[in-house]
């Protein structure tokens, strides 16, 4: 079959293909069904073979959530939809989630006991390159999924596992000679898939891969072949190996920083956009190898020490790999900046009213307020000037430590499960901003909501604070301006050591969840111009400029707080020893497994009660 007699191959139209389910059990509670959409099996059209490939960003989801249709009747309404699509390896997933209209609900018993078991996906291809009788999708968009009566392609289904090879209840519905076909058939195509990864354009590839289809190569074998072929080609061949190396080791890619240290950069951000995680500015060789699997980079760690991976299992690469440096440095910094990603994306309240600073070590911190200038002293003709000491406060943090321990399996590697391990450091992080808003807040509303002793032993918002106000709105104790306004008046008037008033403007209002709405509503009002008439019902302009944080640890309703701008006035901080939070690995030798401690060590209180405000409605 030559290329020229698929020329015409027309990408824009309308495809499909059909895959064969295999029903497991299904939860009738909710009716969904977990399921392979699609898989790189090579399908044969009417003179050639079409694969579809399934890196990330081959695939077009813009359309997701899919909606799940009959027979591809695209004028009839759907029975259901099709979530959570992601990439696993060379497999496309999806939860097939049926409706409550009465056609799905006619459908479900069937779908259940596996006599409705066929599914059918249409797609439209948006790029793709022809080589010899195949066309590969570079790029595709799937826009609907149907349930039909015809399978085709073996490696798809629900409840269906990426590895088929051993696949026993296709055989107890299908049978011993069906069951062979179909893992046959999944051997190839992720052999193929392989192949249309890691040796198109590469010497020697297409033999390769043509001799492991023909004498039935087992997956693991082939992708252990591939890699030794990868590391022993000609540097100039234009291998995946060679090629990634050149990239991190340009002028462009490294800015001059040592290749070790560039690979792992370049590595963790591939394994992090793999798996969702949104870089701002990812390492330029990043996107072109993010099909890479864990097993390549681990082979990659390997063969960049020199060794041979020569009749190397999958296996025997990861145990090769653990022994280096690079792969687990590559293991931690991914985990390290999904851990990043997690602290900001949390909802993390505090870090909008206090400061945040360093702390160099564990030792008590401590913060020196200097007050205001002495007032000036008229001075006569050939008069002197009198000395005006300045006056000063301390005030003091103690650092605390926290962490935990993480540990990422051998299983999981071979799985190339990375999506649970970006989760745990995404959760990591999240978990670093809740333990110093726990800290924080906890201290806010100690005492009985008193606030904490600062360093003259004084509550936070002791009575001779002048911080505290109590103010009567009426029945359901409503949060008005005038409110906030007697809040304001308790800023504006606060003394600076040594005297001077301070005229603090206030910026943040902290309010519980209950009064989130209602300060959001009042905030908003300031903004609307009212007529004439009604101009001493409107809300002051000055309103308008805060903002409102919601903060569920503020367990009393009728309480919220009035902040200044921590640029004017240090009120709440949080001290971060040495840039923490870290991650570190460490030792496990009893188990297959990598491990890190992720250590946030912070102190957090309150260096001055002036530039806070304890407001509490009663009727």
């Amino acid at each position: 079959m030559s290329q020229s007699s698929i020329a015409t191959y027309d990408r824009v139209s309308s495809h499909t293909r059909d895959l064969v389910l295999d029903v497991g059990s299904a939860d009738d509670s909710t009716r969904r069904v977990p399921a392979v959409i699609s898989t790189e099996y090579a399908v044969d059209r009417d003179d050639y073979s079409e694969v579809l490939v399934h890196a990330d960003a081959a695939i077009d989801m813009t359309r997701a959530p899919l909606p799940l249709i009959e027979q591809h009747q695209h004028g009839r309404l759907n029975i259901g939809i099709v979530e959570n699509l992601r990439v696993e390896g060379a497999v496309l997933r999806g939860d097939v989630v049926f409706g409550q209209s009465a056609r799905a609900t006619e459908l479900w018993p069937d779908v259940k006991a596996g006599i409705v078991r066929n599914l059918s996906i249409g797609y439209m291809v948006l790029e793709h390159r022809i080589e010899g009788g195949t066309v590969y999708a570079t790029r595709w968009q799937p826009f609907e999924v149907s349930l039909v009566s015809i399978p085709a392609d073996p490696g798809a289904g629900f409840f269906r596992s990426i590895d088929m090879s051993n696949n026993a209840s296709v055989s107890s519905v299908t049978g011993n000679a069906e069951q062979a076909v179909r893992a046959e058939r999944t051997r190839v195509a992720k052999i193929r898939g392989i192949a249309v990864r890691h040796l198109r354009g590469v010497d020697g590839g297409d033999a390769l891969e043509a001799e492991a289809v023909e004498s039935g190569t087992d997956v693991d074998d082939f992708r252990a072949k591939v890699l030794e072929h990868l590391a022993n080609i000609d540097r100039t061949a234009g291998g995946l190996l060679n090629k990634f190396s050149q990239q991190v080791s340009s002028p462009a890619a490294n800015g001059g920083g040592g290749e070790s240290r560039d690979f792992i950069a370049a590595s963790s951000d591939a394994l992090l956009l793999r798996s969702g995680v949104r870089i701002a500015e990812p390492h330029a060789a990043a996107r072109d190898f993010r099909s890479m699997s864990v097993i390549d980079m681990a082979a990659a760690c390997v063969q960049r020490t020199g060794r041979s991976l020569t009749g190397e299992t999958a296996q025997g690469i990861l145990r090769r790999a653990m022994s280096t440096s690079d792969f687990p440095a590559l293991l931690g910094d991914t985990l390290g900046k999904a851990m990043r990603n997690g602290m900001e994306n949390e909802q993390a309240t505090h870090r909008v009213w206090c400061a945040i600073t360093e702390a160099a070590d564990f030792r008590v911190q401590s913060r020196v307020i200097l007050g205001s200038a002495p007032d000036l002293l008229g001075v006569g003709e050939l008069g002197e000037y009198q000395n005006g000491p300045l006056q000063e406060d301390k005030s003091t943090l103690v650092p605390a430590k926290f962490g935990r321990i993480v540990s990422l399996s051998w299983e999981s590697l071979l799985a190339d499960n990375l999506g649970g391990f970006v989760n745990i450091g995404r959760s990591l992080g999240q978990a670093a901003m809740r333990v110093e808003a726990d800290s924080i807040y906890t201290a806010l509303i100690s005492n009985s909501l008193s606030g904490p002793d600062l360093a003259d032993g004084i509550a936070l918002f002791d009575g001779g604070r002048n911080n505290a106000v109590s103010v009567a709105t009426g029945t359901g104790k409503p949060m008005t301006a005038a409110a906030l306004g007697a809040a304001r008046a308790k800023l504006r008037r606060q003394v600076n050591v040594g005297g001077g008033l301070l005229n603090l403007a206030p910026r943040t209002l902290i309010v519980p969840p209950e009064r989130e709405t209602e300060a959001e509503i009042l905030v908003a009002s300031s903004t609307i111009h009212r007529g004439q008439a009604d101009a001493d019902a409107s809300t002051p302009a000055w309103i308008g400029a805060l903002t409102v944080v919601a903060e569920p640890r503020l367990v009393n309703t009728d309480t919220f707080y009035l902040v200044a701008d921590q640029n004017t006035i240090g009120t709440g901080e949080i001290a971060v020893v040495d840039d923490s939070p870290h991650i570190e690995e460490i030792e496990e030798p009893r188990v297959d497994s990598f491990s890190w401690k992720a250590r946030h060590a912070f102190a957090a209180g309150f260096v001055d009660f002036r530039g806070i405000v304890k407001v509490t409605l009663t009727t």
